[in-house]
């Protein structure tokens, strides 16, 4: 499972319409927005599955200029790096 804590990048003034985008995607949560930037946490089983999501946005919103990973966690690797220690 990866947690990922998230700034998309917008157009300003397009937060509201781009933020109610996102919440109709499942494991996506909007915490907040101000001035062109909103903060998401998403959750997804895979990292592919995560750079695959935010690629879509991009892709079909051209009113969002960037995704910007702030924090990334695995359960999984902490659990490998458990199992190694």
């Amino acid at each position: 499972m990866i947690i990922a804590g998230i700034v998309v990048k917008v157009v300003s003034g397009k937060e509201e319409p781009l933020a109610e985008y996102l919440k109709g995607f499942p494991n996506v949560t909007v915490e907040g927005s101000t001035d062109g930037n909103l903060a998401i946490v998403v959750e997804a089983n895979h990292a592919q599955e995560l750079e695959k999501l935010t690629q879509r946005w991009q892709d079909n919103q051209e009113d969002i200029i960037g995704v910007f990973p702030v924090y990334v966690n695995s359960e999984d690797i902490d659990e490998d790096i458990s199992r190694d220690c």
